[in-house]
């Protein structure tokens, strides 16, 4: 037994001592070969070769940290990378980027500048840059256009006769949906934003549509209302335009009709009909109520003859009066206020409200625009002699459409100054996260800075390493009502509790939200609503230089950083009852502000008083500052930002190359059609070392 064991002792002892000798030999051996490529560095040809090395890390730090958000980062990585070899014009394009996508943008054209008077830049950097050149040099400076151009027709072919009387067109407020009122075959049609059909809606098995003239679209999930002269009367339909109420008959008594046409919503939980047959306009509820009537003879007001179009402006009832050659105007009561223009109009049918307040009227094959400010009426578009426009509206890209029902044609009219350019393409990031599977967040926009919306996967083509890929589109900015809201706490908030709570119960499930704690050192409280409560009885607020107030803007700039990775539209709110202190010495409030609308960020204020910096950064955001407790209005604001546009979309693909154990820098290229425009942009991705399947 003792020699038994003394027999595996030994063995023991004999593998100890072989473990030692093997440490000891690779020990000798790191060492040996340290010592060696120390001495291989220390040398010229070395020295060059441990910088290459070296710079190609930090380019790949710096892509990674970049389509992580970390802009910082990527900063810091990639002005190291540029700093061992300057020369790549990789990593300036990427440090231009970086810069850009912080909110540096001059920095960001000064490093792209660079590239183009070297002649390293492709062409879609150059536009890309021209684009940008153009926006914070120029695009402040013009006004807005004078004369539009036609952008793209609408009409039937011999393949496919979609509709074969239009008579309204409309987009839908919160669908990417074009509805296509067509009044000789008694249907809606539904179109995308490239005009290719999605729907034909004619009603419903026990009731059809009868010659409807036009539509008012109601928001999601309460369907619409049509006009039908078929029946004289109005037809309430749901979301699938099944119809399931009908208002009104042929007569000429206060519920009746002879001929309902135009429709519009008067703002204030009403609309408003034009019943041509009875020359008058009559106001209703969306209950189907009628409420009254106007437009008889009234004093010096000689009464309608021929009312056409509608649209309510400023609280005014404008009808245009295409008998008379006139647009009347009309308090919401129905009072009689005025008449205009004097002359120059010969048959005006449809009215628009433009952006800027003023007033569209198509009239005869013209169409022209009524200024206010200058009380001046100019046409604006021009179509062929045997054209009649009877239907004015916007798209959700803001082109207009002019319906002309005599030549069974839709015409889109954009201005000029946006017709001759391309669109603005921008990648935010590759996500790579669930790599072989690729997301390629996009931002598209046209030259001022309009988002492009309602863009389908057919206007997209992905290239990686110059080939193409089989694209799915899985996310579109418009089709997203979240918002992500932050919420800075500053100090002496104590009497501001109940407005961060009743802000805070503004917030849904699918939103995203930050509670932070602003100062020197800012830090995110909590993610969650239901916790805000909790962290504003437990809230400190740190004293003296390291105040809210004193780093406002690097309170911000860490908020922004926080919420890079939202898609969502986003709101921040700084809280202060403390504004005289509020400062910005760390940070330039301009780049601030370049940050903000690079990230599709509103800017609010609730403040003891008011404060310049903060009102800048308000004012430039489309945001609102308030100087009291009271918010009430603020569930409003929020549901603004709920549906705005947003041209933001996500494309997946599937990767195929080879990525040498993400080594290698792999090139995407994003390609945007729509009609008659187009644009592009690139950048890139390392596949992470975490997700590499070594039999690929």
């Amino acid at each position: 037994m003792r020699a038994h064991v003394s027999v595996l002792s030994g063995l023991s002892i004999a593998r100890v001592l072989t473990v030692r000798l093997l440490l000891l030999f690779g020990i000798s051996v790191i060492a040996y070969f340290a010592a060696r490529s120390l001495l291989f560095a220390q040398s010229g040809e070395g020295r060059a070769e441990y910088d290459t090395i070296q710079a190609r890390e930090n380019f790949r730090l710096g892509v990674n940290a970049f389509n992580y958000g970390y802009y910082n980062r990527a900063i810091v990585a990639l002005e190291h990378s540029l700093a061992l070899r300057p020369e790549n014009p990789d990593a300036v394009f990427w440090l231009g980027r970086s810069y850009y996508s912080s909110g540096y943008v001059w920095l960001g054209l000064e490093q792209w500048k660079t590239l183009i008077d070297r002649n390293e830049a492709k062409a879609s950097l150059k536009s890309f840059y021209e684009t940008l050149d153009y926006r914070y040099r120029q695009a402040s400076q013009l006004n807005a256009p004078d004369q539009y151009s036609l952008f793209m027709k609408l009409e039937p072919s011999r393949r496919r006769a979609y509709f074969v009387g239009p008579t309204a067109a409309r987009t839908s407020p919160d669908r990417d949906e074009i509805y296509i009122v067509d009044y000789r075959d008694s249907k809606v049609v539904t179109l995308d934003t490239n005009g290719a059909v999605k729907s034909l809606l004619r009603g419903s098995l026990t009731q059809v549509y009868d010659h409807p003239f036009d539509i008012l679209l109601r928001p999601k999930g309460q369907g619409f209302i049509l006009s039908q002269e078929g029946t004289n009367s109005l037809l309430f339909c749901d979301e699938r335009g099944y119809p399931y109420k009908e208002v009104g008959s042929k007569g000429n008594g206060p519920e009746n009709f002879l001929g309902p046409q135009h429709l519009t919503d008067s703002g204030d939980g009403y609309f408003y009909v034009t019943d041509w047959g009875n020359r008058r306009i009559v106001k209703m509820d969306y209950d189907g109520n009628f409420i009254f009537t106007f437009g008889a003879a009234q004093g010096r007001f000689p009464g309608l003859k021929g009312p056409t179009g509608l649209v309510v402006r400023e609280n005014k009832v404008y009808v245009s009066d295409t008998l008379q050659q006139r647009i009347f105007v009309f308090d919401q009561e129905g009072g009689y206020l005025e008449t205009f223009p004097n002359s120059e109009l010969s048959s005006p049918e449809s009215l628009l409200v433009t952006l800027e307040g003023n007033l569209l009227i198509a009239d005869g094959n013209r169409i022209k625009l009524y200024d206010f400010d200058r009380n001046v009426l100019k046409t604006i578009y021009t179509g062929d002699k045997k054209q009649k426009y009877i239907d004015l509206n916007y798209d959700r890209n803001l082109n207009i459409f002019a319906v002309d029902f005599s030549n069974k044609e839709i015409d889109f009219i954009t201005p000029i100054n946006k017709l001759y350019t391309d669109l603005f393409v921008q990648i935010d990031r590759v996500i790579t996260r669930k790599y072989p599977k690729i997301s390629v967040d996009v931002l598209v926009e046209d030259r001022e800075g309009t988002p492009i919306v309602g863009l389908g996967r057919k206007n997209f083509q992905i290239m990686e390493n110059n080939k193409a890929q089989l694209v799915d589109l899985i996310y579109t900015g418009v089709g997203d009502p979240s918002i992500a809201l932050a919420i800075i706490l500053g100090s002496k908030i104590e009497g501001y509790r109940d407005a961060i709570e009743e802000i805070t119960g503004k917030v849904l499930p699918s939103d995203s939200f930050l509670l932070v704690q602003g100062g020197k050192d800012p830090r995110v409280l909590t993610n969650f609503t239901r916790d805000v409560d909790d962290k504003l009885s437990n809230y400190r607020e740190p004293e003296g230089g390291d105040s809210p107030e004193a780093n406002f803007d690097i309170s911000l700039r860490f908020t922004l950083d926080s919420m890079v990775q939202f898609r969502q539209k986003k709101i921040i709110v700084f809280v202060s009852g403390d504004t005289d202190k509020i400062a910005a010495e760390t940070y330039n409030i301009s780049d601030l502000k370049s940050y903000l609308k690079l990230q599709n960020s509103n800017m609010y204020g609730i403040l003891s008083e008011d404060n310049k910096i903060v009102s800048y950064l308000v004012n430039n955001t489309n945001g609102k500052l308030y100087t009291n407790a009271n918010v009430r209005n603020f569930g409003q604001d929020i549901k603004e930002n709920r549906k705005a546009l947003a041209g933001y979309y996500t494309l997946n693909y599937d990767s195929t190359v080879y990525t040498d154990l993400a080594r290698r820098y792999i090139p995407v290229e994003v390609s945007v059609r729509y009609v008659r425009r187009s644009g592009k942009d690139e950048l890139g991705f390392f596949a992470p070392l975490s997700s590499i399947n070594g039999t690929r």
